[in-house]
């Protein structure tokens, strides 16, 4: 392109000259045009890729941990059928002082104990959309590392919505995040997810211990407030912009005291119900 140019420039543009310029100029542009759509395609599968094995691994991480615990009930159940055949050697022999000895001793101090974890991560079985279990295990998991009591109820199986999932797990993802912040400065310490399906819609139920409200419920939300120093209060300003864009999902949130709830609300069938 340059050399024809240069050669233009000397014999004074002829018409074939020109031409040949603006074929060159239209190859060159559809060919970086196509350059960058399929690099753009690349980055998405990459990126696409990146969140499969993401997923996987918390997949991997979610079967193992259920793997222990069964191994941890099978361990329960055994020692437990000694313990009640040894109890019951005592009763028929009415042996009541030794019993009793034995049942301060040996079971209140070192009787086996099932953690409460893995049943509580047990029940994101439920959740029938792969993104969502995930998010909520990775969450849940880091809520319990952070010793904060978690209870999660989810009633029953949980259909996928329709609704996109990335933004779903946005928005639950801030929900979370915040739930999990606001429980950690707080005297009780602790978080309550319930999720629940009824004929027209999933509630996502989100309740912590938080210190008391020191501004009006509606600050919370505008862009740039954060009571955490050195944040940029951006989370719930994101969440509310996200939810205005959908139809179908809708946030209520509550405050009492020292307890903060937000109920996300989904319907399960575009179109079929509408808000009020």
């Amino acid at each position: 392109m340059t050399a024809n140019f240069i050669y233009g420039e000397v014999v004074a543009y002829p018409t074939e000259v020109l031409s040949l310029n603006g074929m060159l100029i239209t190859a060159f542009t559809l060919s970086a045009i196509l350059i960058f759509y399929n690099m753009y395609d690349i980055l998405k599968k990459n990126h696409e890729l990146s969140l499969q094995q993401a997923q996987f691994a918390i997949i991997q991480d979610y079967a193992q941990r259920m793997e222990n615990l069964y191994e941890d009930v099978r361990v329960f159940r055994h020692d437990y059928r000694n313990i009640l055949a040894t109890m019951q050697n005592y009763i028929d022999g009415e042996n009541i002082e030794t019993l009793k000895k034995y049942f301060h001793d040996t079971i209140l101090c070192c009787a086996p104990v099932l953690s409460d974890d893995g049943f509580t991560l047990g029940k994101l079985h439920r959740l029938e959309d792969n993104a969502i279990k995930s998010l909520l295990y990775t969450k849940a998991v880091a809520i319990l590392n952070h010793k904060i009591h978690l209870k999660l109820e989810i009633m029953e199986n949980i259909p996928v919505l329709p609704m996109d999932n990335i933004t779903l797990c946005q928005i639950l993802g801030i929900l979370l995040d915040n739930a999990l912040e606001a429980s950690l400065v707080s005297a009780e310490k602790s978080i309550h997810i319930t999720i629940v399906a009824t004929d027209s819609s999933v509630l996502f139920s989100i309740t912590n211990s938080t210190l008391p409200l020191l501004v009006p419920m509606t600050t919370l939300f505008k862009r740039g407030y954060s009571s955490k120093e050195g944040h940029e209060g951006v989370g719930l300003a994101t969440a509310k912009e996200l939810l205005d864009s959908i139809s179908c999902a809708e946030l209520s949130t509550k405050h009492d005291g020292t307890v903060f709830c937000q109920t996300l609300e989904i319907l399960r069938h575009i179109g079929k119900a509408s808000r009020g």
